[in-house]
């Protein structure tokens, strides 16, 4: 196994929680998306990718312009090697509703998306759910055991991988961060062991 550089500064900023939302149409792929201002995450159950919004022309005298997404090539993919996940939940639901109006057709407008604190990705491994939260600019994901987690794996793209003084993995790119916390029993204590890197240069928690 390879050992991880040292991150500074890798404790999540704690600004306002983000929300996740079922994936209607509204999201170019992926179960659940979350939407920022200057970013957007894409939840399905083999990756996760993060994608950056980018201002089209010049912004002009009310310093507003139009964005787009970069779908080709996104600023972080996180790849989960051999999962499959036996369903992606949204918990703790929030009072909030997201509504959709496209090319203003009342047949494509979506209406009264749910808003969801946390994902579950549930049985992501034999034994091993994902639960992933955020912030405004970062995300962090902690396995949960009731099993082994030596199946837990991780591949990622596009961007700079350390760890922080809590034992998180920090996969950092431009908008923010994804930590990748130490795994949990399901009474929400930390299990013995760190993330490596092994061989292969996949991300493991032994």
């Amino acid at each position: 196994m390879l050992g991880l550089g040292a991150f500074a500064g890798g404790a999540a900023a704690q600004s306002r929680s983000l929300y996740f939302e079922p994936n209607r149409g509204q999201f170019g792929e992926g179960a659940y998306g979350a939407d920022q201002s200057d970013w957007q995450g894409l939840f399905g159950s083999g990756r996760m990718l993060f994608l950056a919004k980018r201002l089209l022309g010049d912004p002009g005298p009310a310093g507003a312009a139009p964005a787009h997404i970069g779908r080709d090539q996104p600023d972080l993919c996180l790849s989960l090697i051999g999962a499959a996940p036996r369903e992606l939940l949204g918990e703790d639901q929030r009072q909030g509703k997201s509504n959709y109006y496209f090319n203003g057709d009342p047949k494509t407008f979506l209406r009264n998306t749910p808003h969801f604190s946390r994902l579950r990705y549930r049985d992501a491994w034999s034994g091993v759910d994902l639960v992933v939260k955020g912030w405004e600019r970062a995300i962090e994901i902690t396995p949960v055991c009731s099993g082994s987690v030596e199946d837990a794996a991780f591949h990622w793209r596009g961007a700079s991988l350390g760890q922080d003084s809590r034992g998180c993995a920090v996969v950092s790119a431009k908008w923010g961060r994804v930590l990748l916390a130490p795994a949990q029993d399901a009474n929400g204590r930390r299990l013995p062991g760190a993330w490596r890197l092994d061989e292969e240069g996949a991300l493991r928690f032994v």
